[in-house]
């Protein structure tokens, strides 16, 4: 047994072409070994800046003799069949067997391949694998015509820790396999003798992507703690940054005091999306006048010059974006909505500045006793014509919201107007959090609720896995949005007259679109329902199979309706609810067999013909008990939802001990029939309080 490692040495590439290149690299390695018959232990592939590296452990030195059975025309088919079969592989006919098989007999040809050694093999593969590799985008260099991610500069293959000779070569372009590697930019790519991890070491490149993040961390966080901070490890930045560098040193910079009035987001942007540095916070949370940078360099002497180099460049961007905050905050937020007219919202829905005002329109029908709901909702979208946010356009709402407050102070029902711009997209996935506030809620509810309707009338359909405009996560957050939010009663809304009232705020719209409000509705509810399924399984583990049983078969949504649903599931998974249920399926089936084998007509019970009254007889009893209390007149559902569970859970236990004492199939005809007439009114009352055969386990 033997390992195998090869390094294709590149130009730089792009963390995101670094990821997608090496899952390629392993798939096509996978495959072609599997195609060869040859095992190993481990298969990795690791990935630099430069360096696609793939290792594996414990081959075959030698690729074992290859046996592919290969079927050809069935016998009496025309000769031109057979005769194009036998040219496809070089064979003659004395070479095939006739074989009978199902279809019937056919003939068949067994090519073999001789056993190779393991490095034949991978020069093949190597030769085939590299060109399939597929990039987003691709390039060529010097005079062929061979297309990649980045110029390839070196192909390095050890077997057995030796580097094999050969060369590969495509479209024009070939490249000797190299005997050795180079080392990092820093030391001006110096040839590296073997072995390979040594030299690699030596150098200090960190070439397993897992272990360069870890250093980073540990780092970052070492530097951070010196000055009692702590470092904000954006996810989606670290896995970029960790393709940036292959000799990772972290470095602490300074951010000028001036700037640090800016808003925080806006300089934790500038650092995050366009320099990629990672904020530090202080104890209380506050951004801190500080961020940290990975260097690939780790030459101390040269650190110095790194951090001014990066100051010198942020300050420049800093600078830069509070150009764009004294320039924005010069003007009413209000004022902004006039250049929104030039912005398109939708082709056939208009522009952003009409999406404006249906939204106030909106929020004016759906809560009218809401203070400043209709003014947050109006200017909600105003800071998307925003200098600040025409550059940060991840700061949409973010800067609207400072800009309001900075116009009309931070006191009273204007700093909950200021909360509710800045937090209108929220919730923004299935994992972030939705506002918390009333009026936050309800402008998000009134942004999101217009765009579902309204783009549903443009005919934006989500089409199977097709969803471009995210219409599935607008459904998703309106559910989220009247659940999860603890708010005043003024929230609750009921759909579908949501839709009809977001229908009412633009009548001459839906009658140029062609669209009948009752058919958007019905959309916009079943695609919420749709959402609904996959929220109930993941937040009380129930589906919308029990919200209707909840509610009467209705698929309309309300908070109400969520909650019925959910004091439904906890009542349903209580222990005597669960023994009445599994006993409610053993009647079902006893009494549907009796019905479909035996044409089984039901009677009155008799109870002169109980054999064992203190079982049959307590379980008539009971039934008829709650029968008789089967109808709540209370007006709270949640209050009415718990007395029928109590209701029909008086019956687990007659019930349980019916089953466990007496036969229902008795040999004695008259008494056999009183029985599976008690089982049938006992299901007839369980039915009558609830619908146990949708609730059945």
């Amino acid at each position: 047994m033997t390992t195998l490692l090869i390094e294709l040495l590149t130009e730089e590439m792009p963390s995101a072409l670094q990821r997608e290149a090496a899952a390629q690299w392993e798939k096509l390695w996978r495959e072609a070994f599997a195609a060869r018959q040859l095992t190993f232990d481990a298969l990795t592939v690791q990935h630099t800046p430069r360096r696609l590296v793939l290792s594996v452990s414990n081959l075959p030195a030698l690729q074992p003799e290859l046996i592919e059975e290969k079927r050809g025309p069935k016998v009496g088919a025309p000769q031109a069949a057979l005769d194009g079969f036998l040219k496809a592989n070089g064979i003659t006919l004395a070479q095939c067997e006739q074989r009978s098989i199902d279809k019937g007999t056919f003939y068949f040809y067994e090519a073999r391949k001789a056993a190779q050694p393991l490095a034949d093999v991978v020069r093949e593969v190597l030769n085939t694998a590299i060109p399939k590799v597929t990039w987003a985008k691709s390039m060529h260099w010097a005079d062929h015509q061979f297309f990649w991610g980045r110029p390839l500069r070196g192909i390095l293959v050890l077997q057995g820790g030796a580097a094999l000779s050969g060369s590969f070569s495509h479209n024009g372009f070939t490249l000797p396999y190299a005997s050795g590697t180079v080392g990092a930019r820093q030391h001006g790519s110096p040839a590296l003798a073997l072995p390979y991890a040594a030299a690699l070491e030596q150098q200090g490149i960190i070439l397993d992507q897992t272990q360069r993040e870890q250093a980073i961390i540990e780092q970052g966080n070492a530097l951070a703690a010196a000055r009692g901070l702590s470092a904000e490890w954006h996810k989606g930045l670290l896995a970029e940054v960790v393709g940036l560098v292959e000799t990772p040193a972290v470095l602490l910079g300074t951010i000028d005091a001036p700037f640090m009035e800016l808003p925080p987001e806006l300089l934790i942007s500038v650092m995050r999306t366009h320099q990629k540095y990672f904020p530090l916070r202080d104890k209380n949370g506050a951004l801190a006048p500080h961020f940290l940078v990975a260097a690939n360099n780790q030459n101390p002497n040269s650190h110095a010059a790194i951090i001014a180099g990066n100051e010198r460049v942020l300050r420049a961007r800093f600078s830069d974006a509070r150009f764009y905050w004294d320039t924005d905050r010069k003007q009413p937020l209000a004022d902004f909505l006039v250049f929104l007219q030039k912005t398109t919202f939708h082709e056939k829905l208009g522009s952003v500045a009409d999406k404006a005002e249906r939204m106030a329109a909106l929020a004016s029908i759906l809560f009218p006793n809401l203070e400043g709901v209709v003014e947050a909702a109006r200017l909600a979208k105003a800071d998307l014509a925003s200098g600040a946010v025409r550059e940060f356009p991840e700061l949409q709402g973010i800067m609207g919201g400072y800009y309001y407050a900075a116009q009309h102070g931070k006191s009273g029902i204007h700093t909950k107007i200021a909360a509710a711009i800045r937090d209108h997209y929220h919730p923004i996935g299935a994992q972030t959090d939705c506002p918390k506030d009333a009026l936050s809620t309800a402008v998000s509810l009134v942004d999101k609720i217009d765009s579902l309707f309204w783009l549903l009338a443009a005919g934006e359909k989500p089409t199977g896995s097709r969803d471009p405009l995210g219409l599935r996560r607008l459904a998703l957050a309106i559910i989220r949005l009247m659940i999860e939010p603890d708010t005043d009663p003024i929230l609750e809304l009921s759909f579908p007259d949501a839709w009809y009232k977001s229908a009412a705020t633009a009548p001459e719209l839906l009658k140029k679109l062609g669209a009948n409000a009752d058919s958007i509705a019905a959309q916009a509810t079943d695609l919420m329902f749709d959402r609904l399924d996959a929220y109930l399984k993941e937040k009380i583990g129930t589906s919308n199979a029990l919200w209707l049983v909840a509610n009467n078969g209705d698929k309309n949504f309300s908070r109400k309706s969520y909650v019925k649903t959910q004091v439904h599931h906890q009542q349903l998974n209580k222990p005597e609810a669960v023994t009445l249920r599994a006993n409610f399926k053993r009647i079902d089936a006893i009494l549907t067999t009796a019905e479909q084998t035996e044409n089984f007509q039901f009677g009155a019970v008799d109870p002169d013909l109980f054999v064992n009254p203190n079982v049959e007889g307590v379980l008539y009893d009971a039934a008829k008990d709650v029968n008789n209390n089967a109808q709540f007149n209370s007006k709270d559902d949640i209050m009415v939802i718990v007395q029928k569970y109590y209701n029909a859970g008086r019956l687990s236990e007659p019930l349980s001990n019916f089953f466990d004492k007496v036969l229902v199939n008795h040999e004695v005809p008259a008494t056999r029939q009183n029985r599976l007439n008690l089982l049938n009114y006992v299901r007839t009352v369980l039915n009558s309080v609830l619908d146990f055969k949708q609730l059945e386990g």
